[in-house]
């Protein structure tokens, strides 16, 4: 199951699915609704907010997964000046604003 949050509303959606979808419409405003749970990753939130490319990403997690020691991907995607650091933080408070809390939870989900 995943679990959609509008960003205009803050509507609350269920949609069960085998494919991870990161956004939808929402049925209520018409505005995007971005996915909650599961977690979105950085890299999908910055796709998501148009800040880099699908390929710009790939290129991103090739060079992490090639290096020998962990590096954060918000790490390479700045020292590859594909992104400046304030979006990479915007991307990541986002991403903890994004989460849902347990109350928050449709009773389904509890």
């Amino acid at each position: 199951m995943q679990i959609f949050k509008c960003l205009n509303c803050s509507h609350i959606e269920n949609l069960n699915s085998l494919n991870l979808i990161n956004i939808i419409i929402c049925p209520k405003c018409g505005r995007r609704m971005l996915r909650v749970e599961p977690c979105l990753r950085l890299g999908e939130i910055l796709i998501a907010f148009k800040k880099i490319t699908r390929k710009e990403l790939e290129d991103a997690l090739e060079i992490k997964y090639s290096l020998t020691q962990h590096c954060p991907l918000g790490k390479i995607l700045r020292l590859a000046d594909i992104i400046d650091a304030e979006a990479i933080n915007n991307a990541l408070e986002f991403q903890n604003r994004a989460s849902l809390s347990p109350e928050n939870l449709p009773k389904t989900c509890r």
